[in-house]
């Protein structure tokens, strides 16, 4: 069964747009519904609201369902959570009904209402549980639901294709519990960077910046820049600078300047990229914006898109959020603070390289590591998580949401043994940075950690040069299993 991402697919343009209307709708009655459960909403808003949404077209019957539930305020919370199911329910009958809509549309919509299938209803209430409010915009903008901000597209629906979640055997069996992949490197550029760089130029057009004067710069290992560059292009923002360290993988640079960025080579790290982005882009502050990479606040919430998304991914398994763990590769912070923002009650570990481990060594301190306290860049396959400091924007949020004890190192040759069990026993090739947290599972004991439990390991990017990727499967290939702590 197709969960409710992926429905959107079908549906025209019209239609698509017409369903977001009553996602607002729905949305923003089912806020009243929680705010009556947490006992922070005044009757009379309540009813103001309901006045609002009758003027506004809001369904008839839900409207009343709303009153009735005002109208007791002794109600237990559980009551109210089952109200607030059955808001939910009222606003996908609504669409059932709409003339036009496919029939696998319609079917799919049934079922979530019947709550039969893996849809369960418990599932479907945990999920939207997880979906913060801070996190709508990501939301908005991965599904592409933003009509006004989009000067320059006339392609797809969507600003960022929903990435698949799935069950992955070999390593279920190998490591004896339900194992699931969240395959956030299937996205057009290659990795999960696009959920920040899309969410980034949402930002810049909601504030009235006008697309053809803008011009972004970015400092970046090419996955980031990758990211921004096509989510501000979907966006009619054309000019994007993006400044890679001379280390850079020609196969990242290529794909840079195929997506149309301007490319510039300079400097031997991350951030002397970043400073050389900052420069350029503080001559003309009107119109010239600095993207960071991971250390910004549009580009964080962004990545937390990817979480919202799998917790209805995970609903539509039949799971609770509360049951399943998520590994997630660490490096400056901003895929880890995006999650763990959009899943505050989720069981999250972080997993970094041994030669590049800031998070660890900031949650082992209880503080921020800065470029000073670790020294020098030192080689690593996981290229994408080669930083000197863990980013102001992210690390409280972190700090607050991982407790230390969730937070591992891999050594560099596990990670080889790692990209070649992906391709030896998966047949997916994946960049070191990518597999971090399947390595962790696999050769740094977190696998002994709550055995039996299910996990979910996010696979984040797969742009590694052709040349390196096989060298690493020629060398390991046939002993990736050597030393497994499983």
């Amino acid at each position: 069964m197709k969960i409710f991402r992926n429905f959107l697919a079908y549906l025209t343009m019209d239609q698509y747009l017409n369903l977001m209307s009553l996602y607002d709708k729905s949305l923003a009655v089912s806020h009243v519904v929680m705010a009556m459960a947490q006992g922070t909403g005044s009757a009379k808003w309540i009813a103001d609201s309901c006045n609002e949404w009758q003027q506004g077209g809001v369904d008839a019957g839900l409207i009343e369902r709303v009153r009735e539930v005002n109208a007791q305020p002794d109600w237990h919370p559980s009551k109210i959570r089952d109200e607030l199911l059955f808001v939910r329910g009222r606003i996908a009958g609504q669409l059932v009904q709409e003339d036009g809509f496919p029939a696998a549309v319609k079917e799919h919509l049934a079922n979530v209402i019947r709550g039969g299938g893996a849809m369960t209803r418990d599932g479907i209430l945990e999920a939207y549980q997880h979906i913060q409010p801070t996190f709508i915009r990501g939301l908005l903008t991965q599904l592409g639901i933003e009509p006004a901000p989009q000067p320059g597209i006339n392609g797809p629906r969507y600003l960022v294709q929903p990435t698949p979640l799935i069950y992955c055997a070999e390593l279920s069996k190998i490591l004896k519990r339900p194992v699931y992949l969240k395959m956030a490197n299937q996205t057009l550029v290659g990795s999960y960077k696009i959920y920040g760089g899309t969410n980034a130029a949402v930002i810049l057009i909601l504030a009235g910046k006008d697309p053809k004067a803008i011009r972004v710069g970015i400092g970046s290992h090419g996955n980031a820049s990758l990211g921004t560059i096509l989510g501000m292009h979907n966006l009619g923002i054309e000019q994007v600078v993006a400044i890679l360290p001379n280390h850079v993988s020609p196969l990242k640079e290529k794909m840079n300047r195929d997506f149309g960025g301007e490319v510039r080579r300079l400097g031997e790290t991350f951030e002397q990229a970043v400073a050389e982005a900052r420069r350029r882009m503080a001559e003309t502050p009107e119109t010239r914006f600095l993207i960071h990479a991971y250390d910004h606040v549009a580009v964080a919430e962004g990545q937390g898109a990817i979480g919202i998304e799998l917790s209805l991914q995970l609903a539509a398994l039949g799971f609770k959020m509360k049951d399943v763990s998520l590994v997630v590769p660490g490096g400056g912070g901003g895929l880890l603070s995006g999650l763990s923002l959009a899943l505050p009650r989720h069981k999250i570990y972080v997993v970094e390289s041994e030669s590049h481990h800031y998070i660890h060594q900031s949650l082992q301190a209880g503080r921020r590591i800065s470029a000073p306290d670790m020294g020098e860049h030192r080689d690593t396959h996981a290229e994408g998580t080669a930083l000197l400091e863990v980013g102001h924007v992210n690390w409280p949020v972190i700090q607050k949401a991982v407790p230390k004890e969730r937070s591992l190192v891999v050594q560099e040759a596990d990670i080889d043994k790692t990209l070649a069990f992906f391709w030896r026993e998966l047949g997916i090739r994946a960049e070191g940075a990518g597999i971090l947290s399947t390595a962790a599972m696999l050769f740094g004991g977190l696998n002994t950690q709550q055995p039996g439990r299910p996990v979910v390991l996010v696979v984040s990017g797969h742009n590694i040069e052709p040349e390196l990727h096989a060298s690493i499967v020629a060398d390991y290939g046939h002993r990736w299993s050597e030393g497994l702590r499983v």
